[in-house]
């Protein structure tokens, strides 16, 4: 799953959809990604679906984060390496 969010720009989730559309309008983002954002982000079920998933993934890459388990071949190959964060815990 892509982190359309990040592709558009948008640092966050947002629930204002006028936002949304001017942050796909406006990014450097390839046309697939932008239709992808246009087609989930801009409809308001299909949002909310993504949104959730969003938040788990999000989740999921902080926790992989902290276990220093974001390299592993399986994260990548479920194409989550969008949801791959830096440990900022200086152990």
């Amino acid at each position: 799953m892509k982190d359309l969010y990040k592709h558009i720009g948008l640092t966050t989730p947002s629930s204002d959809l006028s936002r949304i559309h001017r942050a796909i309008e406006e990014c450097n983002a390839p046309t697939a990604i932008k239709e992808a954002s246009r087609h989930i982000l801009l409809v308001p079920n299909r949002k909310d679906v993504y949104d959730r998933n969003h938040k788990v993934l999000t989740t999921i890459g902080h926790i992989r984060a902290e276990l220093s388990l974001n390299l592993s071949k399986l994260w990548l190959e479920c194409n989550c390496e969008d949801f791959t964060f830096e440990n900022t815990d200086p152990k």
